[in-house]
């Protein structure tokens, strides 16, 4: 999921504009301690699912995720990827 420490230079754009998404990922990479807060699921798992804390109507939620993504035609990750090959950006 993380390899070594995530680092904001991890997070790349992807084909659907979603950057408010990403700025607010490459800001958790400055912030270990919240990052490790979102993401309880630290390693990959044979099943593909992971858990992923959010903030819905101010109120947290475990939410379980698999490691299914939606990808474009030239088959990169439509939402955003790492530069590292890393699970974390693509998963929240």
């Amino acid at each position: 999921m993380l390899r070594d420490a995530a680092s904001p230079t991890d997070v790349q754009q992807g084909a659907l504009g979603d950057c408010w998404l990403l700025s607010a990922l490459a800001l958790l990479a400055e912030r270990p301690p919240l990052l490790k807060a979102l993401l309880p699921t630290r390693v990959a798992n044979d099943a593909g699912a992971y858990h992923v804390r959010l903030c819905c109507d101010g109120e947290w939620r475990t939410l379980l995720l698999d490691d299914l993504l939606p990808c474009t035609a030239g088959g990169a990750p439509a939402f955003g990827s790492a530069a590292r090959r890393q699970l974390w950006v693509c998963a929240a």
